[in-house]
This record gives C-alpha cells, sequence and structure tokens, in this order.
C-alpha cells in the first residue's frame, strides 16, 4: 500500500524468490514497471554463451538437480514443483 500510494514508478525484483511473486505483484501494482531477473539474464546468458563459443565444450550437458531445504514441507515442495515445472525429490538439509 505505501509504495501504491507514493505511486512508484518502477520497482526490481531484486531477490531470485522474487520471480514467484511477479504476477502477483504486477496485479496490485499494475501501474508500476516491473524489473525482474527472469526478463533480464536470459538474454544476456545468451548473448555471453554467444560471444564465448569455447564455454560449450566447458559446459555439462547431464547436470542433476539436488534440491536441500531446512524444511521440505508440503508447501515448499509445491513451490519448488512451480517454479521448475515437475516434481522433484527434496532432500532435507543438515549442517
Amino acid at each position: 500500500r505505501p509504495m501504491k500510494e507514493a505511486k512508484v514508478q518502477s520497482l526490481i525484483l531484486g531477490c531470485t524468490h522474487y520471480v514467484a511473486l511477479k504476477d502477483r505483484v504486477q496485479a496490485l501494482m499494475e501501474d508500476c514497471d516491473l524489473i525482474s531477473q527472469d526478463d533480464i539474464i536470459p538474454g544476456k546468458l545468451e548473448d555471453y554463451l554467444n560471444r564465448h563459443p569455447e564455454m560449450e565444450t566447458r559446459m555439462s550437458k547431464g547436470g542433476t538437480f539436488d534440491i536441500r531445504a531446512t524444511d521440505t514441507n508440503e508447501n515448499f515442495r509445491k513451490n519448488v514443483c512451480d517454479l521448475i515445472g515437475e516434481d522433484l525429490p527434496l532432500k532435507q538439509a543438515s549442517y
């Protein structure tokens, strides 16, 4: 509400997990320009890889996800599934 009342013109979603909230934030801040990593990073990465073809030989193609968290509850699992697009096994993080 304070940002809306202040008529914020641009808002940077600067943390990696804010992408998951992007649609909700945009709906609340309809007159605000959202700047989000998911709109910027893919193009920047593609540009970098195009300028550095030698990276192709250094990149692994058979990677896997290993998702660990201190609290692997059902809500966290659902969020991971929504972000990744598939239901992946979660592991309990330990220190």
